[in-house]
């Protein structure tokens, strides 16, 4: 589904837009890492944030979550990515897995990004 979503957001509107990848509890931005550039082969700009306290090795991440981790919000993660949404020119794609696709969804809801899976 992926594969196919990228190829369509390359020709949509008429010009390549930006994909911002999502991740999830735990991981981070450089998980997304072999989508961004089948994304940026297509032409496509894509960024891949790594959320504050989900730096470092994501397994340790699980054991021992860091106090910064505790203390990062679903509504921080929203503010943050709408910001960045913001910054962008053109179109913006939103692609999260886990977390990261609820995230999506619901900055879509709020009429931030274009389009999301």
């Amino acid at each position: 589904m992926l594969v196919c979503f990228l190829a369509w957001a390359s020709t949509a509107w008429g010009a390549p837009g930006t994909v911002i990848f999502i991740h999830g509890l735990f991981m981070q931005g450089e998980s997304w890492q072999p989508w961004q550039e089948y994304a940026e082969e297509r032409g496509l700009a894509s960024l891949a944030p790594t959320a504050p306290g989900h730096d470092g090795v994501p397994t340790l991440n699980r054991i021992a979550p860091r106090d910064v981790l505790w203390n990062l919000s679903f509504k921080d993660r929203v503010e943050r990515l709408t910001t960045l949404v913001a910054e962008q020119e053109g179109p913006v794609y939103l692609v999260g897995h886990g977390m990261g696709g609820l995230l999506a969804q619901v900055l879509l809801t709020h009429g931030v990004g274009d389009l999301a899976v």
